[in-house]
């Protein structure tokens, strides 16, 4: 058990001696418990830096000075400036401390844990063991939901007295009672109300921050949140850990959350430190479609396929590991799951004992579940419906596909996606779905009014173009006529609801160029101290935006200067960029035995017809000029349907 410690092996027999004269037996069992389980924990060494520290703290007094504001001007704040801020910060450091300052190195935990932090958490975890929602907590149950030192993937450091001391108070509120969910909802409405999320510590942040500097900077992202409600929860016996999907079924990248574990044995999936409400039949509906559901476990899972197969390359990286467990099943209430048997094609011909079920991460396909080969056939347990999967087989970072793609659909079918001896001609809109979070996007531009005035009040404004009610707001740059002789130096658009704009434009006809010509001016608003994001509504750029949610007497304009004909305007809602643009590149795949290409093409409009294409065939478009996002689709009835 101690064999791997190195020099920290006699730190952890000094938790070890320090049990084993103890009466109480259960203390020295956990003790075995944590040190027989930590062996595979890795720690960045991000608390001993004095970059990250620097960094915590930094950010942690922007968080603090956004709470001197209104509630309307702080959402403004978190939907424009944030990010920027916090970068701002990262930035400056590094040219502080050095290019590589930001590096760390990591270590295993069994290398580094005190003897202290180890002793301090068994005490502290038995204490808590007697709160009143904990008592029936099974040991095996406590040791897995309660006592770990750890949450996932951040530096190992002492917690659970500072986060005991700032959640005790849950006790007197639950007076005396021993419903868990209530005392997770007390806890969790404290934490939505001073961390928050931010997508920066998703782009630069290595793994996640330790549980001091999270108190400290107040935001994060999606596995600090998990992590905050983790200690949070834990610190006064409410058993609590992490579920995950490896990859979202329809989108990208993976996702991970909340389960508290109920007296039943059954758990109850939640967003830690967002705002959701905690219960039984309220729980966490997700946006994207999951083929799996796994939990983080600090106990070894002697079952996992990293106690299978000796050699970490030959597994995908997204099943390596020994340390979680599949809990699909128990997500029962959220989305509908099916058992599937999959034929193996020359079985004896091949060496490898296991096949993989695949879906689509942007570029490739990636390993979500794993089955062993048995007489010819791979069984999946629990697998996502409404879900294409590709049965494949993986060794040293390449995976072998051994039947053609397919849906398994709502109906418990398989839906083979094979091409056929059929064509049909296509019109594409897009490289990526139309996301409803981006739908919402769209509307708030109805009604809209774009003015022009002579006088820098506007006390003489007049309507020069009104987005109708009835138009179809689409995630793309419109440009409309406008038919009007009069000059105007001030011109300007007012929203009708919220503010969700990525490009307003206006344009005058220049007689000698035969040519309308987009107009510059200084930027002039009703929002106040706002006037360099405001710019980025007037940047020639689709790709940022200006959000703002207050809607009484906004607006926003250019100051011309001198007056101006104006000719037409322009406008793009707030977009995902993910629409064809004029002058890109695309590059049209479909599946046969492997990606085969359609052909590439300039886009002249916002859109690409493509002719010949095969009919049942899985697609995917490549945007080969800029972005990132893109995903699998299949053609049917004039639509793209999204995969």
């Amino acid at each position: 058990m101690l064999s791997n410690a190195g020099a920290n092996k006699k730190e952890l027999q000094l938790v070890l001696d320090n049990y084993s004269q103890e009466k109480d037996s259960l203390k020295l069992k956990a003790a075995v418990f944590l040190i027989k389980n930590m062996k595979e924990f890795i720690s960045s060494k991000t608390n001993t830096s004095s970059f990250y520290k620097d960094f915590s703290f930094q950010v942690g007094k922007l968080s603090d000075s956004l709470f001197t504001l209104s509630a309307s001007e702080r959402k403004h704040e978190f939907r424009n400036s944030h990010y920027d801020r916090i970068k701002s910060i990262w930035n400056s450091l590094k040219n502080a401390y050095g290019f590589n300052a930001h590096k760390v190195k990591k270590q295993l935990d069994i290398n580094v844990v005190t003897s202290e932090m180890l002793i301090e958490n068994i005490e502290l975890s038995f204490n808590v063991w007697e709160m009143p929602w904990a008592k029936k907590l099974s040991f095996e149950e406590f040791c897995e939901y309660i006592l770990p030192y750890r949450g996932f993937g951040e530096p190992a450091v002492k917690w659970r007295k500072e986060y005991y001391k700032k959640n005790i108070w849950v006790k007197d509120s639950m007076m005396g009672s021993k419903d868990r969910i209530r005392a997770c909802n007390f806890i969790n409405n404290d934490l939505k109300k001073w961390f928050f999320f931010n997508k920066f510590f998703m782009d630069k942040y290595p793994g996640g921050q330790n549980p001091k500097m999270l108190l400290e900077s107040k935001v994060g992202k999606c596995v600090d949140q998990v992590n905050l409600s983790i200690y949070s929860m834990r610190s006064i016996g409410l058993p609590v850990t992490m579920d995950y999907t490896p990859l979202w079924a329809n989108s990208n990248n993976g996702h991970t959350w909340n389960a508290l574990l109920l007296e039943n044995g059954t758990s109850l999936n939640f967003q830690g430190a967002s705002p959701s409400n905690i219960g039984v039949g309220k729980e966490q509906r997700f946006y994207y479609n999951l083929s799996k559901v796994y939990r983080k476990t600090f106990s070894e899972n002697m079952e996992s396929l990293s106690n299978k197969i000796s050699n970490y390359e030959n597994i995908p990286i997204t099943l390596r590991g020994k340390h979680f467990i599949d809990v699909t099943g128990d997500y029962k209430n959220v989305f509908k799951s099916k058992t599937i048997r999959l034929p193996i094609k020359n079985e004896n011909s091949i060496s490898d004992k296991y096949a993989y079920l695949c879906t689509f991460n942007n570029s490739k396909w990636v390993a979500v579940a794993w089955s062993e080969i048995k007489n010819g056939y791979a069984t999946f347990k629990n697998m996502g419906v409404g879900v294409t999967y590709l049965l494949a087989y993986y060794k040293k970072g390449n995976y072998t596909p051994i039947n053609a793609p397919f849906i398994l659909t709502d109906k418990d079918e398989l839906q083979h996606l094979t091409p056929v001896d059929s064509f049909q001609d296509i019109r594409l809109e897009r490289k990526f779905p139309l996301r409803e979070k981006m739908k919402r996007m769209l509307w708030p531009l109805k009604n809209g009014i774009f003015q022009g005035a002579n006088k820098s009040d506007f006390s003489d404004a007049q309507n020069i173009y009104e987005i109708d009610e009835k138009e179809v707001i689409k995630p793309f740059y419109v440009i409309k006529e406008i038919d009007r002789e009069k000059a105007y130096r001030y011109v300007r658009f007012i929203p009708k609801i919220k503010t969700e704009i990525a490009e307003l434009s206006f344009f005058s006809f220049n007689k000698i160029l035969n040519k309308h010509e987009i107009l510059h001016g200084n930027v002039i608003s009703s929002v106040k101290n706002s006037e360099t994001l405001i710019a980025k509504m007037f940047d020639d750029r689709m790709d940022n935006y200006f959000s703002y949610t207050e809607k009484e007497n906004t607006w926003y304009g250019l100051d011309l200067k001198e007056p101006r004909i104006i000719s037409q305007v322009g406008y793009c809602p707030r977009n995902d960029t993910n629409n064809i643009e004029p002058d890109n590149l695309y590059e049209l795949f479909y599946w046969n035995e492997g990606w085969k290409s359609l052909g590439q093409q300039k886009a002249k409009f916002y859109y690409l017809d493509y002719k010949n294409v095969p009919k049942n065939a899985l697609l995917w478009l490549r945007n080969l000029t800029k972005g990132k996002e893109e995903r699998i689709f299949t053609y049917e009835k004039g639509q793209q349907v999204w995969w």
